[in-house]
């Protein structure tokens, strides 16, 4: 008690949960990465942070080209864009060749990040003990917990999602335009982080479609076009740099890694599927796709190879349609339901007892939180058919981008965890109540059992 009588723990009582709960999220989610990190860093040096997985060397590339402190690092950033480089850039500029800072300041934000999923669940008029829960699912999840103690986009990526979809719902309840302007900005910058996301404006309009009128101050045509000016802020800013790499490379393009992963992974795995080859040889035939551009890349000529690469997947997409579509879904499934494996190369003495193990040192499918998800989605569906469609678009938005795509691990669908961890909050909900229920149930039940 201080001496004006202010007690932080009677304030935190008094609020009803209001603050106490998101604390016991941010402070649970914190301690948590706070140890994984020093256990990442006490078992990797600086050289082996650096090069733990392959696109983290990539986006240091970038990064360095991006501030003239290398000549390399060309096709780098133009695969990547512009995001993650810059972020990575401004800590090196700041605190030297040394990545423990941006690592800390991850862990912060994916903390954050937990928080943010909770008052995302209050704006959707949530119980809040369904909040807490969802919260607390994405504080204990192993993969953003892994993801934070690694030099890969999605933890900058899915704090910037989290952030512009609460600012998005916040402004829309509110007067303040300010609030919406921050959304779209947040927005704009989660698209520069990692181009996957350059569709979500769209999702938000739809969005405004969805809230319930009584929930928005003003009439709908107001919050239409609220829900527009985010959409076109949040276009804009990406929308430069994809100007610089069209004066810079003649490519309309943000990155080109969309159309290049389309070609050297879905396309590739139709047209070896066809060519009725061994399944071994699949990665050596995967990268004669990529090194038959090399040249190309070498020169700078990315127009020529974001041309061949477009080619190569509508005349494979035409030639063999229900064998691509086979794949994409085939993809689609095993990036929703993979497990993280990213913590068995982060802590090698995880990896090492995990020898003979492969299914656990490798990753392996586990459908257990999206029949969760799914379970909560049908659940909401019965009470809010608007709500319920609301995190089924992030849900499939996200699960939809991953087909083109495999091998990558629980990380391409990491970021459909927003939706995800409020649906599967409530379904545990949903079978606490009736577990509940059941329990109160039984004297009743034996006294009739025993009549």
């Amino acid at each position: 008690m201080t001496e004006n009588g202010f007690s932080p723990g009677k304030f935190l009582r008094d609020s009803s949960g209001r603050l106490r709960l998101p604390i016991i999220i941010s402070l649970a989610a914190l301690c948590i990465r706070l140890t994984y990190f020093f256990l990442v860093l006490a078992y990797n040096d600086q050289a082996g942070l650096g090069t733990m997985f392959a696109d983290t060397t990539t986006y240091l590339k970038a990064a360095d080209y991006l501030f003239g402190r290398s000549a390399e690092g060309h096709y780098d950033l133009y695969m990547v864009g512009a995001g993650y480089p810059f972020f990575l850039a401004v800590f090196s500029s700041v605190f030297g060749n040394t990545f423990w800072p941006v690592l800390l300041f991850q862990v912060i934000l994916s903390s954050a990040s937990c928080m943010m999923i909770y008052k995302i669940v209050e704006l959707l008029s949530f119980h809040r003990s369904i909040a807490f829960v969802a919260g607390m699912i994405s504080a204990i999840s192993i993969t953003s917990i892994s993801l934070a103690s690694s030099l890969l986009t999605e933890t900058l990526f899915f704090f910037l999602l989290v952030l512009s979809i609460f600012l998005y719902f916040r402004g829309l309840r509110s007067e303040r335009w300010i609030i919406a302007i921050a959304a779209g900005l947040c927005g704009g910058l989660m698209i520069l982080v990692r181009s996957a996301a350059v569709f979500i404006p769209i999702i938000f309009v739809i969005f405004a479609f969805l809230i319930p009128a009584k929930e928005t101050p003003g009439n709908r045509k107001r919050t239409l076009i609220k829900s527009g000016i985010v959409a076109l802020i949040m276009i804009s800013i990406p929308l430069m740099w994809v100007a610089r790499n069209k004066v810079s490379h003649d490519v309309f393009t943000l990155s080109g890694t969309g159309m290049g992963a389309a070609r050297v992974y879905l396309t590739a795995e139709v047209l070896f599927d066809v060519s009725e080859r061994p399944s071994w040889e699949f990665v050596d035939y995967r990268d004669s796709l990529f090194s038959a551009s090399r040249a190309d890349y070498e020169t700078g000529n990315f127009k020529k190879v974001q041309a061949d690469a477009y080619d190569l997947v509508v005349s494979t997409f035409k030639q063999y349609p229900f064998l691509y579509f086979k794949m994409f879904l085939s993809n689609v499934w095993e990036n929703m339901t993979a497990a993280s494996s990213l913590q068995n190369s982060q802590l090698p003495v995880l990896d090492n007892r995990l020898d003979y193990f492969y299914p656990l040192r490798w990753g392996f499918q586990s459908p257990v939180m999206l029949l969760l998800s799914l379970i909560g989605l049908a659940i909401i569906v019965r009470r809010n058919i608007k709500k319920a469609l609301i995190l089924f678009l992030i849900l499939i938005y996200f699960g939809f981008l991953s087909g083109i795509t495999f091998w990558q691990g629980s990380r391409i669908y990491y970021p459909a965890q927003v939706a995800q961890a409020i649906c599967a909050a409530v379904t545990l909900i949903f079978l606490y109540d009736l577990l509940t229920h059941f329990i109160k149930a039984l004297p009743a039940i034996s006294r009739l059992w025993n009549k």
